[in-house]
């Protein structure tokens, strides 16, 4: 999974949150959200944390679907 470093970084902002919180928050390593900040791939259970915080609705819109080659199936009406 790629995330869209912009999208994090803000949501980080407006919500406060240090990286370090925000790892605390999911049940990660620190490690885990420098790539994700970095727009770096994370492995599959940084993934499943990530999306359970968020919800799958929500986090498909932090994630870099062009990065990782995949077609938003929640991106409805364009191609």
């Amino acid at each position: 999974m790629i995330l869209k470093t912009e999208k994090i970084l803000s949501f980080l902002k407006a919500k406060n949150l240090s990286p370090e919180q925000f790892a605390e928050l999911l049940g990660l390593e620190i490690s885990e959200v420098e790539k994700m900040l970095n727009g770096e791939p994370v492995g599959i259970d940084t993934a499943r944390n990530f999306i359970n915080f968020f919800k799958a609705e929500i986090a498909a819109g932090y994630l870099d679907w062009d990065a990782m080659g995949i077609k938003n199936p929640y991106d409805k009406g364009k191609k």
